[in-house]
C-alpha cells in the first residue's frame, strides 16, 4: 500500500526513534528510510522532509553515522552518499539546508554540498547557497594530530559545500550571479577562503635526544583548486556587479596566501600558490574588464582589490612581458567598441544632475592609478618601470588597432588608428621614467590618455578631470 505524504512523515519519525534491542534495529531502520523517499516524487519528498521536525532531522544523523556491529551500525559511506545524492535531487534549497544543519560534521556537510552541486536544480543551489549563508562565518576548522604533529584544515565547512555549489553553476550564469548577490561581503569572503584550502602543520620535537627544550615549527600549505573553480566559474557570469565582487574577494586570498609566509611561518609553495589564484583572477577581469572596473570603482572606490591584483601581476612577471595588462588597457580605452580611443574617453554622459559624466575616462584613470601604486609598491628601478610601461602599452596600442574595424593593414601597421599613439612615441614617452628624470603618474597619464595622430602630446578635453581624479585618488590611497 502507498503511503499519504503524512504517513510516510510519521514513519520516518517513528524509524529514526526506534533503534531496537542495543540499537541492533538501526541499520535495517536506516535501509527502510533510504527506500521509502525513494518511493516519491521529488515534490512529495520534499514535503516528508518539511513535515520532520529538526530533532527528527538529528536523531536520522546520528543514526545513519553511528558505529556498531550486528545491526547497530548505521549506513556506510556508500549508502550514505545515495542518501545525500537522492535528496539533492529531490529536496528544495531550504530543506536540504535543514539537512546540512543535522548532519552537521564537517565531512558529512561537504559531501550533501558536493551531492548538491552535482544533482539540484539551480533554485536549489541558489537557496541552499542562502540557507547556509549566515553560518558560513563561524570559522569552525578540522583539526587533526599525531605523534609530534598537528595539522589544522581552514575554512568554514559551510563556506566549503558553498563554494563547490557555486562553481558548479559555470553553465548557469544567471544562477550563478543570483546565488553570489545573495551573500554579503562577509559570507563571500568566507567562500573565497574555503577556496584557498590552506592547511597550517605544526611539527614539535625535542632536542639533543629528547633531553633539552621543546621546538615546534610551524608551516602552511595551500591547494587553491577550489577558488580557481570558483574564478572560472565567475569568469563565465554575464553580471558585471557579481564577477566585480568575487573579483574584489578573489584579490584578499592574495594576501591571505603571502601573509602566511613569513619568516617564522613560511609556506614554500606560497609563490605558486599566489600566482595560480592571479591567473584564475585575470581570466575573471579579462572576462569583461569594463564591466569589472565600473563596478570595482563603485563598490571599491579606493582601488585596494585592483591594486592587489596588479602588483601581483607585476611582480611574477617585472618586465610586464605578460601582455594581460596590455590587454585590460586597451579594453578600458574602448578596444572592440567601434570606436578610437579618443573616442571612447569623450563619450558623454548625462548624470543625475544633468551635468556631463564621463565613465570611460573615469575608469581608465581608476586602473591607471592602481597601476601606478602597483608598480610603487614593488620598489623597482626606474628603468624596471620603464620596461613595465614600454611592455603594457606597446600591447594596449597593437590590442586596439588590430580591433579598429575596416582598417587596411597598412594603417593598423602605422599603428596610430586608435589611440593616436606610436610604439616609438611610447618609447619617448617612457624614456624619462627609465632614466629617472620623469614623473611616473604624468608618464602612466600620457600613455591611457588618447593623442591626436602620431604626437607626443595628448588630448585635453572635459574628461581629463574625470581620470584624473579616479586615479589620484587610487594612488594615494595605496601607499
Amino acid at each position: 500500500m502507498t503511503l499519504t505524504v503524512d504517513q510516510a512523515a510519521g514513519k520516518i519519525h517513528q524509524l529514526v526513534g526506534d533503534e531496537g534491542f542495543l540499537g541492533t534495529s538501526r541499520n535495517d531502520n536506516m535501509q527502510s528510510v533510504r527506500k521509502l523517499l525513494g518511493q516519491f516524487g521529488p515534490a512529495d519528498e520534499d514535503k516528508i522532509v518539511a513535515k520532520l521536525s529538526d530533532a527528527d532531522l538529528k536523531k536520522l544523523a546520528g543514526n545513519v553515522n553511528h558505529g556498531g556491529i550486528f545491526g547497530a551500525q548505521g549506513l556506510d559511506g556508500g549508502e550514505k552518499k545515495d542518501l545525500f545524492n537522492g535528496l539533492a535531487r529531490g529536496l528544495d534549497g531550504k530543506q536540504l539546508g535543514r539537512v546540512a544543519a543535522a548532519f552537521s560534521d564537517r565531512s558529512d556537510v561537504t559531501a550533501l554540498g558536493d551531492s548538491v552541486a552535482s544533482f539540484a536544480s539551480s533554485q536549489a543551489k541558489i537557496d541552499f547557497v542562502k540557507s547556509l549563508a549566515p553560518a558560513a562565518t563561524s570559522g569552525d576548522t578540522k583539526f587533526d594530530t599525531s605523534w609530534g604533529t598537528s595539522s589544522i584544515q581552514t575554512g568554514d565547512k559551510e563556506a566549503i559545500a558553498i563554494s563547490h555549489v557555486l562553481s558548479s553553476m559555470k553553465n548557469d550564469p544567471a544562477g550563478f550571479a543570483t546565488a553570489v548577490k545573495s551573500l554579503d561581503a562577509d559570507q563571500l569572503q568566507a567562500v573565497v577562503k574555503a577556496g584557498e584550502g590552506q592547511t597550517v602543520i605544526t611539527t614539535s620535537s625535542m632536542t639533543d635526544g629528547g633531553l633539552g627544550a621543546a621546538s615546534a615549527t610551524t608551516t602552511s600549505t595551500f591547494d587553491t583548486a577550489g577558488l580557481q573553480s570558483l574564478l572560472g566559474a565567475a569568469s563565465a557570469c554575464n553580471d558585471p556587479i557579481a564577477k566585480a565582487r568575487v573579483f574584489e574577494a578573489g584579490t584578499k586570498a592574495l594576501d591571505d596566501i603571502h601573509g602566511a609566509d613569513t619568516l617564522l611561518t613560511p609556506s614554500p609553495g606560497a609563490k605558486d600558490s599566489a600566482k595560480a589564484v592571479a591567473g584564475g583572477l585575470t581570466k575573471l577581469m579579462n572576462s569583461d574588464t569594463r564591466g569589472i572596473v565600473n563596478r570595482l570603482d563603485t563598490d571599491d572606490p579606493f582601488g585596494h582589490a585592483l591594486t592587489t591584483y596588479l602588483k601581483q601581476q607585476l611582480g611574477d612577471d617585472p618586465k610586464a612581458s605578460n601582455p594581460a595588462i596590455g590587454r585590460q588597457v586597451a579594453m578600458l580605452q574602448g578596444a572592440g567598441t567601434g570606436k578610437t580611443a579618443d573616442q571612447f574617453y569623450n563619450t558623454a554622459e548625462v548624470g543625475s544632475n544633468g551635468d556631463h559624466f564621463y565613465r570611460n575616462a573615469q575608469n581608465l584613470g581608476y586602473y591607471a592609478g592602481a597601476m601606478q601604486a602597483a608598480i610603487g609598491k614593488l620598489k623597482a628601478d626606474a628603468k624596471t618601470q620603464g620596461d613595465i610601461l614600454s611592455n603594457v602599452f606597446s600591447t594596449a596600442i597593437s590590442v586596439g588597432t588590430a580591433a579598429m574595424p575596416g582598417l587596411s593593414v597598412a594603417a593598423k601597421v602605422g599603428a596610430q588608428a586608435f589611440s593616436g599613439l606610436t610604439k616609438e612615441a611610447v618609447r619617448e614617452i617612457v624614456g624619462g621614467v627609465s632614466a629617472d628624470d620623469g614623473s611616473l603618474s604624468n608618464a602612466l597619464m600620457d600613455l591611457a590618455v588618447p593623442h591626436a595622430p602620431g604626437q607626443l602630446d595628448r588630448t585635453r578635453g572635459p574628461a581629463d578631470p574625470f581620470f584624473l581624479s579616479a586615479s589620484n585618488a587610487v594612488s594615494g590611497a595605496n601607499p
